[in-house]
């Protein structure tokens, strides 16, 4: 069986795909136990009106959102950069 180059598994999505980055380290496993356990006491607070509770919802779901956007575009970036590498490397520059 012939094995995909990687330019074959970046272009079939097994290669360097934000879906299959996995982050943990135990530093990101320790401050997401604590935004967990803080935003569940914060939304036990905001629970008593309606209005504020709404309003926190939605700027998380902007946050995230956010969040999201600035990931897919550093990825983004990060391919931009390594394609300009790949073809220095071939001498596509030096002509």
């Amino acid at each position: 069986m012939k094995l995909k180059t990687p330019i074959l598994r970046m272009y079939y999505g097994e290669l360097i795909s934000p879906d299959c980055v996995a982050v943990n380290t135990k530093e990101h496993e320790a401050f997401l136990d604590e935004l967990v356990k803080t935003d569940e006491e914060i939304q036990k607070l905001l629970k008593r009106d309606d209005t504020v509770y709404a309003l926190y919802k939605k700027a998380m779901d902007c946050l995230g959102g956010m969040m999201s956007e600035e990931v897919a575009v550093y990825y983004a970036e990060g391919f931009r950069a390594g394609i300009l590498l790949g073809m220095d490397i071939a001498g596509y520059f030096d002509k």
